[in-house]
């Protein structure tokens, strides 16, 4: 037999309230903590997917009611066929495809679009045991991309179990940076987390 749930006495807010301030506030985190620190575990954080035949307008809606960039691409068996990302979504593939088609975006697929599975780059879980942050934002900068995934063997093979967002990671060392705009970017990166 289930308790029914019940609504919780409340009032309104006092008159000067203010906001609570831990006195021990979140460390700041800085490009030679462990990489690990700004990794979104798998392992306790569930992923967010979508299967290859979803439409690219369901998938994004996914996207902003989760509020994510990336959505892995999952088979009905549990194998990944891919990644996709908003920028995928919103950018030159929809447009180009619906050109060559002559198909409204309604019924541009995921499948269509997103990053296969053999072209996704991934970093060894082994690797990001010995990482620095300032590793990772390099080898997001090296590859121009916003997301890199993060595999491990297990017994059944290898399996993702993790991932690291460019922009999480700018939010965690509280900067923003262009992952895709080159050297300049990365060098004004290092002098405002130096400030």
């Amino acid at each position: 037999m289930s308790v029914p749930y019940r609504a919780l006495e409340f009032s309104d807010l006092e008159p000067g309230t203010t906001c609570y301030r831990s006195p021990q506030p979140r460390r700041r985190i800085g490009m030679d903590d462990p990489a690990a620190a700004v990794m979104t575990d798998f392992r306790d954080v569930q992923p967010w997917t979508v299967r290859p035949e979803a439409t690219i307008d369901e998938a994004l809606k996914v996207m902003k009611t989760v509020h994510v960039r990336m959505l892995l691409v999952e088979a009905p068996d549990g194998a990944l066929e891919g990644l996709i990302t908003a920028r995928d979504i919103n950018g030159e593939k929809p447009i180009s495809l619906i050109r060559a088609r002559g198909e409204p975006r309604s019924r541009i697929l995921v499948r269509d679009i997103m990053v296969p599975a053999r072209r996704v780059h991934a970093l060894a879980m082994r690797e990001i045991q010995r990482a620095r942050v300032g590793d990772i934002v390099a080898t997001l900068k090296r590859l121009g991309e916003q997301h890199i995934i993060v595999t491990e063997r297990l017994e059944g093979g290898p399996s993702v179990c993790g991932v690291f967002s460019a922009t999480e990671i700018a939010r965690r060392l509280r900067v923003q940076f262009d992952i895709m705009s080159g050297a300049r970017s990365f060098a004004e990166l290092e002098q405002a987390l130096v400030r």
